[in-house]
């Protein structure tokens, strides 16, 4: 699942790499980072707010995404039943996969554009634009640091594969940093009220109504086939035991949630995430993590709290 939603996030970066790409003037509307600033994570986040026709969602230069193209992107996906609950989520990728098709196809050359497909197309122009930091020894020594306690094997052993699991961590950090940026560079416009709907409905889930309450919130995304039984629920029900109704607890199946993880930007699991009394996270951990030093992360939120 999240490698089918990650190439199509993947795919916005070509949008900066594009000759044809020029710079607008600020035309002084509110973007959707501005005003819902929980809401986007991907392409769509510096997108202008504004009215558009009845039944257009987005338009960006020549391309445009309407109800029944959102709807008809949803109904393709096999997680279609999450995509209905994030719509806003889906709009950005379907917006992302045109723009940067269309981009892809100006950058290459008329023999390329016939003999690939569009995958490869766009995945052979992101080989080009990305450009990956080199892996150091003191990032894979701490990469298994995390890792050791699931993967009970030397070092030395899996040094080559840590490598290329950094490496590839790092390609989607930059695609997701530049994504972020998208709007700074293409004008795109999205339907301001279609925006606040979907905003408010994207709220409709345990942790972003657990985190609207007041109060410190540990969430845990993770799974029983996490390298073997799940190590977060007995944990999460000990700091539920230790601090009662001073924290909200929230288990987090990551099968059953998984738009909702990459919209969190969850990578891995066990992921653990704290957020303090005003709903902003405070503390995030991915991997096998010890009780007390989840502990004492939990008591800077609750001090005070009875």
């Amino acid at each position: 699942m999240q490698k089918t939603l990650n190439v199509m996030i993947s795919v916005a970066l070509l949008c900066g790499g594009a000759s044809v790409i020029a710079a607008f003037a600020d035309s002084g509307g509110q973007t959707v980072i501005a005003c819902y600033p929980d809401l986007a994570c991907g392409a769509l986040t510096h997108a202008r707010l504004g009215e558009l026709p009845d039944g257009v969602l987005l338009r960006s230069g020549e391309i445009q995404v309407t109800e029944k193209d959102l709807e008809d992107f949803i109904s393709r996906s096999w997680l279609a039943d999450q995509l209905r609950a994030f719509r806003f989520f889906a709009l950005e990728q379907e917006a992302a996969r045109r723009i940067v098709a269309s981009l892809a196809r100006k950058a290459s050359s008329s023999a390329e554009t016939g003999s690939i497909s569009e995958e490869e197309e766009i995945g052979a122009y992101l080989q080009r634009v990305i450009k990956v930091p080199a892996v150091t020894d003191a990032e894979i020594a701490d990469y298994y640091e995390r890792i050791k306690g699931m993967i009970p094997l030397p070092l030395e052993q899996i040094r080559d594969q840590i490598r290329l699991e950094i490496e590839a961590e790092k390609r989607q950090d930059g695609v997701e940093a530049y994504v972020r940026e998208l709007g700074k560079k293409v004008d795109i416009v999205v339907s301001e009220s279609w925006v606040a709907k979907q905003s408010s409905l994207a709220k409709n889930n345990p942790l972003d109504e657990a985190r609207s309450k007041g109060r410190p919130v540990l969430a845990a995304f993770s799974s029983g086939s996490c390298c073997g039984p799940d190590t977060a629920l007995p944990l999460l029900q000990e700091i539920e035991r230790k601090f009662g109704d001073r924290v909200s607890v929230i288990y987090l199946d990551a099968r059953r949630n998984q738009v909702l993880g990459i919209r969190l930007g969850v990578k891995g699991i066990p992921t653990f995430l704290l957020y303090g009394r005003n709903g902003n996270e405070v503390f995030r951990h991915t991997g096998i993590i010890d009780r007390e030093r989840l502990v004492r992360e939990i008591e800077k939120e609750v001090d005070g709290i009875r």
